[in-house]
């Protein structure tokens, strides 16, 4: 009897490396693009002596934030999911305003 043999860790979309493919590439470009205005317009618009190299260090950051805010981890969960899921489940916690608190004090016995 001949087993078949099944490949594993075979990408089932394109990626441009792993964990980060086309979603992840638009999501990036969502938040990149308008950093990146920002600092080409810090650019233009101040007198300081290092305004391009700040606004280069601006874009390049923005551009690595991004990045790493929308790259998928080996479990298929980014920090982007992370804190959706977070705020999801604040929002579907149900709050009780009504019921007092009870303080417990444990007395320690003196011997």
């Amino acid at each position: 009897m001949h087993k078949l043999e099944i490949p594993e860790n075979i990408p089932l979309k394109w990626e441009l490396f792993k964990g980060f493919g086309a979603a992840e590439l638009f999501k990036t470009c969502v938040l990149a693009v308008p950093v990146c205005i920002v600092a080409w317009l810090y650019a233009q618009l101040s007198s300081s002596p290092m305004r391009i190299l700040t606004a280069l260090i601006i874009a390049l950051g923005g551009i690595v934030l991004a990045t790493g805010l929308f790259v998928k981890q080996s479990y298929n969960l980014s920090i982007y999911d992370y804190i959706r899921y977070a705020v999801d489940f604040n929002r579907t916690q149900r709050h009780y305003d009504n019921i007092a608190l009870e303080v417990f004090f444990i007395e320690k016995e003196e011997n």
